[in-house]
């Protein structure tokens, strides 16, 4: 027998079947895997689902993603609807960092290119920028928060705001490093001046701000560093990464403890990352003369209110520092304002304590008078 050709419509049938199976493939391949969050809540409010390839525009890059961190704060308080104040924009996909490889980049973008490795995290531009960010001056945003996250198979954000990542460096050791290095530099570096030789408290010594602040202080800057933190084997990781002393606050008395250590100096430096608001006010009078203290802004909220700067002074905290006076003393009120523009040790309460400092956030701090009679002083009031 001979063999039959197909007829028209038996072609027509089998290209139609073939097309529709090519823009199946095509539109699974432009599809992700993310998490997307639509309501706040307890975890099960996370959907795991599938959405459109977030496409990069003008000046931007895609990452695939390889890992990132989930942050106690941006994260997870941001989840349980706890910061309400970010304005976090629903419905989202999470995830304040992450760490991959770039397969896409959009018009304008010549510093990446595919393949290249890259890691981003924080505050970036909400619309099309500059791929060097040069005179944006639109809407910012941290990603995860106000544009799309980490949390997906793939992300975009502005070229400027990734890195390239070095050989050797794995992509979760990336995205933990670009979520906490950048903030635990800039306050201990920036903010706090911490030096060489000085003495820093190190809160929380176990946990990922904590533990990177130790390894800055101690092994950039030749500080001298106190670990601290609430068990026995976290204040042990805390030495093993170079800390020079160990206090578990909840087995030791924090405040007279690092007030020995110092040979009763106090520090000149605490470094809170916790906001325990049981701790922090001891950690806070084991500060030295002209002592600085340094938390990230997120942690300005859960402070105990027996430090609260509205109690002990007629100041308000602000994200650019603020000063406030010692917790056990309610007139360590500012000087007069002719008594600031002089020189810096004139404004002392009688009892002669220690000034101390506080910046609330990232940025810099300004100066603050105190009082104290944690070693048996009587405080009459500035001077």
């Amino acid at each position: 027998m001979g063999r039959t050709r197909p007829g028209r419509s038996d072609l027509v049938l089998q290209n139609t079947w073939v097309h529709t199976a090519t823009l199946g493939a095509l539109a699974q391949r432009l599809r992700m895997k993310a998490i997307v969050m639509r309501r706040y809540g307890p975890p099960d409010v996370l959907e795991y689902e599938t959405v459109p390839n977030p496409e990069p525009r003008a000046g931007e890059i895609r990452i695939r993603v390889h890992a990132a961190t989930v942050n106690r704060v941006l994260d997870v308080s941001l989840r349980a609807g706890n910061e309400p104040a970010r304005g976090a924009v629903l419905p989202l996909i999470p995830g304040v960092d992450c760490a991959g490889v770039v397969d896409a980049v959009g018009s304008a973008v010549t510093r990446w290119r595919k393949g290249m490795r890259a890691a981003a995290a924080g505050v970036m531009p909400l619309e099309i920028c500059p791929e060097d960010g040069r005179g944006y001056d639109g809407p910012t945003g941290m990603m995860g928060i106000k544009r799309p996250g980490g949390f997906a198979e793939m992300v975009t954000v502005p070229a400027f705001a990734a890195i390239e990542l070095p050989d050797g460096l794995d992509f979760h050791h990336a995205a933990v490093i670009m979520r906490h290095v950048p903030t635990a530099w800039n306050l201990l570096v920036n903010v706090a001046e911490l030096k060489t030789g000085e003495s820093v408290l190190i809160m929380g010594a176990g946990g990922n701000l904590g533990s990177i602040g130790i390894q800055i202080a101690k092994n950039v800057i030749g500080a001298n560093v106190i670990a601290a933190a609430g068990s026995d084997a976290r204040v042990a990781t805390g030495l093993a990464l170079g800390a020079d002393h160990g206090v578990n606050y909840n087995v030791a008395d924090l405040e007279a403890e690092v007030i020995r250590l110092t040979g009763g100096k106090g520090v000149d430096v605490l470094y809170d990352n916790i906001a325990n608001g049981k701790v922090l006010p001891r950690a806070f009078r084991a500060l030295g003369f002209d002592g600085r203290l340094v938390t990230p802004a997120h942690m300005r909220a859960p402070m105990s209110p027996s430090i609260s700067p509205t109690s002990i002074t007629s100041a308000s905290p602000s994200r650019d520092g603020q000063a406030i006076g010692h917790p056990t003393c309610r007139n360590a009120l500012p000087p007069p304002p002719k008594a600031r523009s002089r020189r810096r040790s004139s404004a002392f309460c009688r009892c002669r304590a220690p000034r101390r400092r506080i910046a609330w956030s990232n940025r810099a701090s300004r100066s603050a008078r105190s009082c104290s009679t944690r070693r048996g002083g009587k405080c009459g009031g500035l001077r």
